[in-house]
């Protein structure tokens, strides 16, 4: 039936021919809006005659080229037809598939068709690559891959050959054009004969090679032996092109290089990419090649025409040197010519083409080597015309070729002398450039353009806005970035430092000021000209700091994950940025930092700051303002950092050819770094250490010293001032500090001894102050307290949480203080810690200040006690190991707190009006109690003892410690799991839906209160949300997980089949990547467990009941799973579509190596 007589026809349900390969009908499906807005489709570039033959050219269009460089863009001889090849292109189209991208009725109005069910599709498995056999292949192919030959050797045989017989000899490196490709089609002398019919003979050959199905293919093969095919095919053919020159035959016999040339052109024009790469390739270095024959001759012209105009200025010119060397230089120049023609036929046949190509690979190749020509022969390729291809690519969707480029262009501004003709591109693509350098999303790209952009800044192409938004790169997350904009930093710091030079009188000021003769090293107390410079940085850190918080919003902080490691705060992005410019800028020692930052500026406003006096005026221009100190902290910890590291490393350098004279130098310098930092840390805390901010950097100071090889005197005395501002801070990042010194004290002998009498008077302080709160109100209920009361019970647990990490003092915090007549005695401190928890009980009339304040202390308090169990876990394990038993009091004594930390526990988490976050805290340290007392099952054969005690009723009485969570309580465990789900769900603006299952479904108890997300929240308010919500539920899926690896959820007893384990996969694949990543952790099995033993075969009647199951499982399975599922049939269809299509096709869509998806070149 005529085509044209179905184009109109609705398709009936029976009509086969309108049937799809899934059995559906290709149905309009009924629409809930008839009509919308048509939009006019938007223009896209039109392939030439050639592309549209199925694709011929693979090329891509450029959306990065803006319309004023596509006006200008090289002619294409094929873009006049473009209106001719609508109907054609319409018609590749078709053949060739569906694709991915979902269908339109043309309204806008997207429709998805119900698809039933139907089998998963076979993966289609990879052919590898085929390399002829040099042997097998004889001819060229064998000469160069397969005898070893040299390559010029082999180039000068083939000339030899064809100067006897031209044809044979045509044929065969056509031949070996093919074999390159792993095609093993020959070329007969007859078509050489004529070059008319080589698209007809290359289609033929293409459609032959595609029907072998090869996905890869000899240059891009990384099979093993295969890496240096490309160097060897590549040189060959440059060899082969000099050698054509070197023996006149270039020049001589044209239709050589012509006939070559019409081939790889054809050839590169091809739909299969394994002919169409390997021709371009070739055609690369054919152009390379002539360029350097093109290039040679320019500058032979050049010294001919040198001696011309030397003779003719002699008084007795020699006429016939004249005649000859103007005779040689015509020659020349029409040679040159010649080869310019030649070399703009191949760039407008290949390059202009593949440039763009839809194969990375190819569009990288065709980068590369235009840098290369660009080098080669600037005479032709130094131009506008072919500059312009380097930023077009700029905005290539491919990290490695916008490095590519990069590369190519910081090689063109390292040559001063080219930087006149850069001009033009560099007005053109500068804020291109800049772009990248700022907000590309691959990190060695974004290095790249720093480095091209440093040269730029070299030559004075840069605008001062362009150096500023560099220079804040300072403060990237990538250290690779921060490296390389250093010198932009440096420059701008040196600015600023001429410029306050200048207003102080220039260096002849600097010179009155101190002196012509060189200052003390040593002397770090007294004003040194180093100090201006100093502050030209702050105050450049300081700028770019502000600038930043106006133009993004800072960085969003989410709380901790891990509350049981003790780790130094993360390091600000000052310090991060003076790490990275310390080894550049000499006046970074941190002596002279910490000179500066002791001095006493205060004496310049008492002594007055409009002293005419130069001094004065110095004073006046380095005074640090109260910010400034706190950002020169951050740089001091950096430069002490690094000092400390250098002279570390160098001594356990052993390659390091010094001298023992050397050693015992570097050695003696590190020590006497170490004392002087010793006594200067007390020195700044004594300042600066009534600020939290500043105190916690100080403080960090001290984790780079080695306690054993201190001075214990002045050691000692740090660790006293380290004492006072535990006690005078309570906010949680200096305490943190405090501690990790502490800790590290603990690391040697008479300092452990040390750091151990300050952990004791700490954890006495702060229990004392604990009685005193308990004597004189009940903790057990919020709201019992007023603000300045609270105030001190959240330092004094806080501080407790820090000392319970470092040191056991179960010992103190069990025994009660001394009754006394006059007052009411209290309990002992681990009681009261315990009737804390009861405070996460809400009140009414609470405000939100204090509600938060009051939810911090709980999680506090919990996370306290739970380091208490622990510490009691490990002396008993101890115990166990020593004796193989433990008292019935000890035992008793143990289980009767842990009994009410889990009553007080699931009492906050029942109470009406807990938050969400208590809940999921207060859960999270259950589940931890429980998995630390499960480790007292691996004592001493202790789960051997319980199974054998099941009988004989003589467990040990430390296993009943060992229990698992009680089912009643999983159930609620589980009802905060989907608490958290939903909330995140929330933010993504994602729907999870309710299970069929009944057992399920207790546990997914719709929550009190779902959060009400605000109308008018911020951006940056909702994205902070949004990675607490996250954070939430990873932690609290995170703490399930552990509680199964443990045997305490999920478990022997209070186990229910693995309900917890089945929870947790159910919304696997709608809640994120950083989700999905903890449920697969958990199908991987804990850390260091055996791996499992293959079971024994079932029987078929529990096969067939397993079967049941999981049909059950996959009918209550969440939108999920059926997302899955549409997934895979969309995928299963367009394997299906692509089983139609050409196998070239297939293989770009399978392509390995680069991916071909879109992404996103900013990061934004």
């Amino acid at each position: 039936m005529d085509d044209s007589s179905q184009a109109g026809a609705s398709p009936g349900p029976d009509n086969d021919a309108n049937r799809r390969r899934s059995g559906r009908v290709s149905k309009k499906p009924a629409l809930l809006v008839d009509q919308l807005g048509v939009s006019a489709p938007k223009r896209k570039r039109v392939p030439s005659a050639a592309e549209a033959n199925a694709d011929v050219d693979g090329d891509v269009d450029m959306d990065q080229e803006v319309e004023e460089e596509e006006d200008d863009s090289p002619s294409e001889p094929d873009d006049s037809q473009d209106e001719d090849v609508k109907p054609a292109r319409k018609k590749a189209r078709k053949a060739a598939g569906a694709g991915t991208k979902r269908k339109t009725n043309g309204n806008g109005v997207h429709h998805l068709a119900i698809r039933p069910a139907k089998p998963r599709a076979k993966p289609r498995v990879k052919k590898a690559a085929r390399f002829s056999s040099a042997a097998d292949a004889g001819g060229l192919y064998a000469e160069v891959f397969g005898n070893g030959k040299v390559l010029d050797d082999v180039s000068a045989i083939w000339i030899g050959e064809y100067k006897e017989n031209a044809e044979p000899a045509v044929a065969d490196l056509l031949t070996f054009t093919l074999r390159a490709a792993g095609c093993e089609h020959e070329i007969d002398v007859s078509v050489v004969a004529d070059p008319d019919s080589f698209s007809d003979r290359i289609a033929d050959i293409q459609n032959k090679y595609q029907a072998e199905n090869l996905t890869e293919y000899p240059i891009v093969s990384r099979a093993k032996g295969t890496a240096a095919f490309r160097q060897t095919l590549t040189g060959f053919i440059s060899s082969l092109v000099l050698t054509i020159h070197k023996g006149h035959i270039l020049f001589e016999d044209t239709t050589l290089i012509e006939v070559f040339i019409s081939w790889v052109s054809t050839l590169s024009s091809t739909g299969n990419r394994a002919l169409r790469h390997t021709a371009t390739v070739i055609a690369l270095e054919t152009v390379s090649a002539l360029a350097e024959v093109a290039r040679e001759l320019v500058t032979n012209t050049a010294k001919i025409q040198l001696q011309i105009e030397g003779e003719k200025k002699k008084k007795r010119a020699n006429k016939a040197v004249i005649s000859e060397g103007e005779t040689a230089k015509r020659k020349n120049d029409i040679q040159v010519t010649y080869l310019n023609e030649r070399l703009t036929d191949l760039v407008d046949a290949v390059f202009v083409h593949r440039y763009r190509d839809v194969d990375p690979h190819i569009r990288l190749d065709c980068i590369h080597a235009l840098s290369v020509w660009i080098v080669t022969y600037p005479d032709m390729f130094f131009e506008g015309t072919f500059l312009r291809y380097l930023g077009w690519l700029l905005s290539d969707l491919k990290p490695d070729i916008r490095h590519e480029v990069l590369k190519g262009l910081i090689s063109l501004y390292t040559d001063k002398d080219k930087h006149a003709g850069l001009e033009s591109f560099t007005e053109k693509f500068r804020s291109r450039m800049t772009e990248m350098a700022t907000r590309d999303s691959d990190g060695p790209v974004r290095a790249a353009a720093i480095e091209l952009l440093d040269l730029l800044r070299d030559a004075k192409f840069l605008e001062p806005d362009d150096i500023d938004a560099v220079g804040q790169l300072i403060f990237d997350s990538e250290p690779k970035v921060r490296k390389a904009v250093v010198n932009f930093f440096i420059a701008n710091v040196e600015d600023g430092h001429e410029l306050k030079l200048e207003e102080l009188g220039g260096a002849e000021a600097m010179e009155e000021i101190f002196g012509e003769e060189q200052q003390d090293e040593d002397d770090y107390d007294t004003p040194r000209p180093e100090w201006l410079k100093i502050k030209a940085l702050v105050e450049q850190l300081e700028s770019y700091d502000a600038q930043l918080q106006i133009d993004a919003p800072p960085a969003i902080q989410v709380p901790k994950t891990d509350h049981y490691m003790l780790v130094a705060q993360m390091e600000s992005r000052f310090s991060m940025a003076a790490e990275a410019i310390c080894d550049r800028i000499p006046e970074l020692q941190w002596e002279l930092l910490a000179g500066y930052l002791l001095y006493d500026h205060s004496t310049v406003t008492q002594n007055g700051a409009n002293g005419v006096d130069a001094m004065s005026q110095f004073k006046e221009a380095v005074r640090l303002s109260s910010e400034e100190e706190v950002l020169l902290l951050e740089v001091l910890n950096a430069a002490v950092r690094v000092s400390f590291a250098q002279t570390t490393a160098g001594l356990a350098d052993k390659s390091k050819k010094t001298s023992k004279a050397q050693r015992v130098v570097e050695q003696d310098n590190l020590e006497t770094s170490a004392r002087h930092l010793i006594t200067t840390i007390p020195q700044l805390l004594n300042k600066f250490g009534a600020t939290p901010v500043a105190a916690s950097a100080i403080l960090r100071l001290e984790h780079v010293l080695d306690p054993s090889k201190q001075d214990f005197a002045n050691y000692g005395t740090l660790l006293e001032d380290i004492k006072k501002q535990f006690q005078a801070h309570a906010t949680s990042r200096v305490l943190e500090e405090a501690s990790l010194a502490l800790l590290n004290a603990r690391s040697a002998g008479e300092a452990d001894e040390m750091a151990q009498e300050k952990l004791g008077a700490l954890t006495e302080d702060a229990i004392d102050k604990l009685n005193g709160l308990a004597k004189a109100n009940p903790l057990n209920m919020r709201g019992s307290l007023d603000d300045a009361h609270i105030e001190v019970l959240e330092g004094v647990v806080t501080r407790l949480e820090m000392l319970t990490r470092i040191e056991d003092f179960g010992d103190a915090l069990e025994t009660a203080p001394a009754e006394s007549r006059k007052k009411q005695s209290a309990p002992a401190p681990i009681d009261s810690l315990l009737a804390v928890l009861s405070r996460g009980i809400p009140t009414a009339n609470a405000d939100e200040e204090t509600a938060a304040q009051e939810n911090t202390i709980v999680k506090r308090a919990a996370r306290t006690l739970v380091f208490y169990f622990m510490w009691k876990v490990n002396a008993l394990q101890r115990l166990i190991k020593a004796s193989g038993t433990v008292p019935t009091a000890t035992v008793k004594a143990i289980a009767m707190r842990k009994q009410k930390f889990v009553q007080s526990v699931a009492n906050v988490i029942a109470a009406k009006g807990t938050t969400e976050e208590v809940k999921v805290a207060l859960a999270g340290a259950l589940i931890d109690l429980y998995a630390a007392f499960a480790s007292l099952l691996h004592v001493n054969d202790a789960t051997r003892a319980r199974n054998e005690g099941a009988e004989s009723s003589s467990t040990p009485a430390y296993l009943e410690l060992a229990a698992e969570v009680p089912l009643a309580t999983q159930t609620v465990l589980l009802q905060l799991l989907s608490g958290t789900e939903r909330a995140y769900a929330k933010r993504l603006g994602k729907t999870l839906e309710n299970p069929e299952d009944a057992d399920d479904d207790a546990t997914d108890a719709e929550p009190e209160d779902d959060e009400v997300i605000p109308d008018a929240e911020d951006d940056e308010a909702r994205l902070k949300a949004t990675l607490v919500a996250e954070q939430t539920l990873c932690e609290f899926a995170g703490k399930l997980v552990l509680g199964i690896w443990a045997g305490v959820v999920d478990g022997r007893k209070e186990g229910a089949s693995g309900k917890v384990k089945r929870r947790l996969k159910r919304n696997k694949m709608k809640l994120g990547t950083n989700f999905r990543a903890v449920i697969d952790m958990m199908e991987k099995g804990a850390p260091g467990a055996a791996p499992k033993k293959k079971a024994a075969p079932k029987p078929q009647k529990e096969i067939e009941g397993a079967k049941k199951s999981a049909a059950i499982i996959v009918e209550s399975g969440s939108e999920s799973e059926e997302e899955e599922e549409q997934d895979q049939e969309e995928k299963e269809a367009e394997a299906g579509d692509l089983e139609q299509q050409e196998p070239e096709e297939r293989e770009e869509a399978e392509e390995p190596a680069i991916d071909d998806e879109p992404e996103s070149i900013l990061g934004d």
